[in-house]
């Protein structure tokens, strides 16, 4: 008997395979494209830091209901309930990929959404 599911604090890898059958064929070829890199692949990192945008994996306590579900049960609530298109989501990846990538290159530096969102408010005033 299992008591307790395994819980990560961030998206996992091995759950991107759990959410290829969810929407249409344009997620779907993501999914499987993406789900066959390498954990440390450019494109695995931006699906994953996509994925932890998408269900605020930042503010997951593991008391929190959300834990309780687990990365897997959470993801796919997430892609479920996102009320925008695939063509959206997959804009989403891009601009996930284009920051992972500056961050790689040394051409970025790593902000958490909170950071960016109070640099852009500082920016205004």
């Amino acid at each position: 008997m299992i008591l307790y599911q395994r819980s990560e604090l961030i998206f996992p890898h091995h759950c991107i395979a759990t959410l290829g059958e969810l929407r249409t064929a344009r997620w779907q070829e993501l999914v499987k494209r993406v789900r066959s890199l390498p954990q440390d692949h450019e494109d695995t990192l931006a699906f994953c830091f996509l994925m932890v945008e998408l269900c605020g994996c930042l503010s997951c306590d593991l008391n929190s209901y959300k834990a309780s579900l687990g990365c897997q049960l959470c993801a796919k609530r997430a892609i479920t309930a996102f009320k925008g298109s695939d063509l959206t989501l997959q804009r989403r990846f891009e601009d996930a990929r284009a920051k992972v990538h500056a961050v790689m290159n040394g051409e970025a530096n790593c902000l958490l959404p909170a950071e960016e969102e109070q640099e852009e408010e500082e920016e205004e005033d």
